[in-house]
């Protein structure tokens, strides 16, 4: 069994191995906790169409005087 063998791993280590595997251990999850937190969340999309369409750099006036006709 695999949990078998990583605990006899483990139990033939002298405990200053161990420091430094819990050191590394700790030095990854910090990185992975601080690329979590850097994720980009995209912003909440606008409730105006027009300031949406402008941010984006599209030209929607065409579209919009279309559908204020109808």
């Amino acid at each position: 069994m695999h949990d078998e063998r990583s605990v006899d791993f483990l139990m033939s280590l002298q405990p200053e191995q161990l420091d430094t595997i819990v050191a590394q251990l700790e030095i990854m999850a910090t990185a992975k906790k601080a690329e979590r937190a850097n994720r980009f969340a995209p912003p909440a999309p606008p409730s105006d169409i027009g300031r949406l369409a402008d941010s984006l750099g599209l030209d929607l006036s065409g579209i919009m005087r279309e559908i204020n006709r109808k």
